[in-house]
């Protein structure tokens, strides 16, 4: 199920980049997990299945919607590439209006609170969301007709020819002006406003023509760009005649990713935007489908054991005891430890070689920007090597920062202002010509690169390492290293399972063993033919149980000696208890034969009537004896025996008596037959009557009750008010010879017991003193024809 479900959903994925919903009908390919999932799934209603139902719902259902909503990505991407193309060019951008004239209300309050030159620019750029849009500008500030200060956070100077024209009309407005323009090269938007004092603020933003940053300043202060550009990796422009593509975006499919054909006018006439979408590439993708997946079984395991312990579920077998304490559970975890350990290693160190490789592809690019500026010679301009080799350059003189591609940072102390100390020392001894370092400014990583320029000079290129290919390269890095880390603790995780299992196995299977033996299974044999020691253990096994089996069989023919002569012992006590009697009477008649009674007659009559009732005494001892020693499958098979009839007649014959006795009999009508055998049934009641009339000695009551408390089984009560069993003598009532008695043989509750168990049932008594005593008998309940 786990298998299919990631084969859809990973085929949804490789469809969802082209942009189109998947067809209705791939829906239809859901149903073959599900078709698992109701072929795996074990038949039955209880809770664990029920909730383990639910759970594999939820995942296959979580599965069907990974590709819509990585689709709603792709879709949301393409929204904000369209927004990015339509602030290109000299397109009117309600947007960019709104920010000027937020960023005339934040200059005009921090102008009020006495804050002045490039501070006062600053501040105000950063709190308007002009920072945060990636909008590129030349923010100046005006006394008179001279630049007091400014920010230059565009490539494109502000053309001279309009500074009067803008500095006369702001100081003439009574309110900050946002102006829009269709031909000029340098200016899109201009917004100007005049300042308490007679200062004047212009910021003037050229038609846009790029997503990244254009100055050192704007790249510093948003390393990661405008937005989040993880996709919207390249802008190209190209010229194109005024009947070329429409300009509403159109998206085509690349190699590389989606690129849009649309037409944005400038001023120098209209040109193709073409806007490159990154789409990852197919081992990315299935990396990160992967861990998605894994992310959602973990979910699902999470869910699994909150939903079974909020269900109240159990484990059995091994897990009652605590898993994680037996042997096999203890080396598990072991192998587990044993297998991960190098598995985290290797990630850690894969992660730390790999991106320590691409932090020394952005020194190798940054050491060969400062190189090529070198070699342009020390009278070029640090401004003009910036722009030569396209980097953010800053110049130290004798270890102090004074000179940078753009002044402002200087001014704003964005960079570092002093060269580290043992870093000067050693240009200064000509230990070394070049040295990198890393380091956190503004909050995010850099990478700083250092070479020396001249005896007092060094030359330093700051990257940030956040932004760009280098940050999409470790993300890329960090899914893998993560999805090996995810791959390798599975792995792990199997083959401690595995060589848990093969390791403990022959331990399992010798306790096993030996909890057959302790159960009395003397018939266990483990294989012998094993090389290894536990082959040896396993014969000095056998070897234990052959001897073990050998006393039995000793102790089996020695305990059936001792029975039988418990047995005749037995026999011979109760036949020589009659036997006295009718010794007795025959020695009496004799003599009275001898003598010529007269009465003679009389004795005969007498002594005969106490021989008879000797003989029918010993009789009764030898049936009783007999029925004891039958097996009951002597008796023929089981048959189902109606409670009614067979209570009915056997409480009839005790109904009809005049001992004082009442007796009661509760029997539900729809009370079903049970396993039996007729005339057992009735020699049972019999007996618990008898025993029930001897323990009421001629008064009180006894009664019969037949409930159904289980479905497969009918509970019978026999009890009565008598005087009841001593506890002492309680638990010995079912053994034969007993009796609390001085009349009977004592076999009476021993045949009871026999003839209960030999049906599948079961028999227990209940007594209290002075109280009275109750039977329970457990009988299975009969079949119907239908379930026969």
């Amino acid at each position: 199920m786990v298998v299919s479900t990631l084969l859809l959903a990973g085929g949804l994925l490789v469809w969802a980049p082209v942009l189109e919903a998947p067809p209705l009908w791939t829906g239809a390919f859901w149903a073959i997990p599900f078709v698992l999932l109701a072929w795996a799934l074990p038949a039955g209603h209880g809770s664990r299945n029920v909730l383990f139902g639910w759970l594999a719902v939820g995942w296959i259902a979580a599965s069907a919607a990974l590709p819509h909503l990585w689709l709603l990505h792709w879709q949301a991407r393409l929204e904000q590439a369209d927004a990015e193309l339509t602030r290109l060019g000299t397109q009117p951008d309600p947007r960019l209006d709104n920010l000027l004239r937020d960023f005339a209300e934040r200059a005009l309050f921090f102008a009020s609170e006495g804050e002045g030159g490039v501070d006062l620019l600053y501040r105000s750029w950063v709190a308007s969301d002009l920072a945060t849009e990636g909008y590129e500008a030349r923010i100046a500030l005006w006394n008179g007709a001279t630049r007091e200060a400014e920010l230059g956070l565009s490539e494109v100077d502000f053309p001279p020819a309009m500074v009067p024209t803008m500095l006369a009309a702001a100081r003439a407005a009574e309110e900050p002006l946002v102006e829009r323009f269709t031909d000029h090269r340098a200016v899109h938007y201009l917004l100007s406003m005049s300042l308490p004092g007679g200062r004047v603020v212009s910021v003037a933003v050229p038609p846009r023509r790029r997503l990244g940053r254009a100055t050192a300043l704007a790249r510093f202060i948003d390393p990661a760009g405008p937005g989040d550009q993880g996709e919207l990796t390249s802008l190209s422009l190209v010229p194109v005649p005024p009947e070329g593509s429409a300009a509403s975006p159109r998206w085509i499919r690349t190699s590389g990713g989606w690129r849009s054909e649309v037409r944005v006018p400038f001023p120098e006439g209209p040109m193709h935007a073409h806007l490159l979408i990154r789409t990852p590439p197919p081992p990315i993708l299935a990396t990160r489908t992967l861990l998605l997946a894994a992310l959602q079984l973990g979910i699902l395991a999470l869910l699994w054991v909150a939903g079974r312990a909020f269900a109240g579920l159990s484990s059995h077998g091994v897990a009652e005891r605590g898993w994680i304490h037996t042997f096999r559970g203890r080396l598990t975890l072991a192998l587990f430890g044993f297998f991960l350990l190098p598995t985290l290693v290797f990630s850690a160190t894969a992660y730390r070689a790999l991106s320590r490789e691409v932090v020394r592809t952005a020194e190798a690019l940054a050491s060969r920007s400062l190189e090529q500026a070198v070699d342009e010679g020390p009278e070029v301009p640090v401004a003009t090597l910036g722009e030569h080799v396209r980097a953010d350059l800053l110049l130290y003189r004798r270890g102090v920062l004074a000179e940078a591609a753009s002044p402002e940072v200087i001014d704003l102390g964005l960079y570092p202002t002093w060269l580290p100390r043992n870093m000067f020392l050693a240009f200064r001894s000509g230990e070394t010509l070049d040295t990198v370092e890393q380091r956190r400014l503004g909050g995010q990583p850099y990478l700083l690169a250092y070479h020396q320029r001249g005896p007092n000079a060094v030359l330093a290129a700051p990257v940030p390492l956040v932004s760009g290919d280098t940050a999409r390269r470790q993300r890329d890095l960090a899914d893998v290293v993560l999805l090996a880390a995810l791959l390798g603790a599975a792995l792990s995780f199997a083959l401690s399972l595995l060589v848990g299992r093969a390791l403990s196995a022959p331990i399992d299977r010798l306790s096993l063993a030996a909890a057959a033996v302790g159960a009395g299974d003397l018939e266990v044999r483990l294989p012998e033919e094993r090389p290894d020691e536990f082959g040896g253990l396993y014969r000095s096994f056998n070897r234990m149980v052959q001897r073990l089996r050998r006393a039995r069989s000793a102790e089996v023919r020695t305990a059936r000696v001792l029975a039988w002569g418990e047995m005749a012992r037995q026999v011979a006590h109760e036949i020589k208890n009659p036997l006295t009697p009718i010794k007795l009477s025959v020695q009496h008649l004799r003599r009275a034969y001898r003598d010529g009674r007269p009465d003679y007659g009389d004795i005969l009559d007498r002594n005969v009537e106490g021989v008879l009732r000797e003989i029918d005494q010993l009789s009764e001892i030898a049936r009783a004896f007999a029925r004891f020693g039958t097996p009951a499958e002597a008796a023929g098979p089981l048959e189902p025996v109606d409670l009614a009839p067979v209570l009915a007649d056997t409480l009839a014959l005790y109904r009809g008596g005049e001992d004082g006795i009442r007796y009661r009999l509760e029997l539900p009508a729809d009370t079903p037959s049970v396993q039996a055998r007729t005339g057992e049934l009735k020699e049972v009641l019999i007996n618990l009557l008898e025993n029930s009339r001897a323990a009421l000695d001629g008064s009180g009551e006894i009664a019969i009750r037949a409930t159904r408390m289980e479905p497969d089984w009918m509970h019978l009560e026999v009890s009565d008010t008598g005087t009841g069993i001593p506890p002492d003598a309680l638990p010995h009532i079912f053994e034969p010879q007993f009796s609390t008695r001085t009349s009977g043989t004592g076999l009476g509750l021993a045949i009871v017991r026999r003839l209960v168990e030999g049906w599948g049932g079961e028999i227990h008594a209940e007594s209290e003193p002075g109280v009275g005593t109750m039977m329970r008998l457990r009988l299975r309940v009969a079949p119907t024809p239908e379930q026969a």
